[in-house]
């Protein structure tokens, strides 16, 4: 199962970027890319090398909220579920 990113701190992600082995430096660029530019892929991330990219699509993920369904009632509210 791949880790999901979307949700974790930075101290979080500097945890998970030292368990693979990367410096610490990694998280922060990672946290950017996912809080302050809203990538939705790693190859977006284009400041961090090709193969760690790879190798973040292979074990991790960045969880997008998908729309489930949304209900309209009678009085115009609105609910979402994702």
């Amino acid at each position: 199962m791949k880790t999901p990113l979307s949700g974790k701190s930075l101290p979080e992600l500097t945890e998970f970027a030292l368990e693979l082995g990367l410096p610490a430096y990694r998280a922060k660029q990672i946290h950017s890319w996912i809080y302050a530019k809203w990538a939705k892929s790693f190859e977006e991330m284009t400041d961090l090398p090709a193969d760690l990219r790879v190798k973040l699509e292979e074990v991790a993920q960045i969880s997008l909220l998908k729309l489930a369904h949304m209900q309209v009632s009678k009085d115009g509210t609105r609910k979402y579920l994702f």
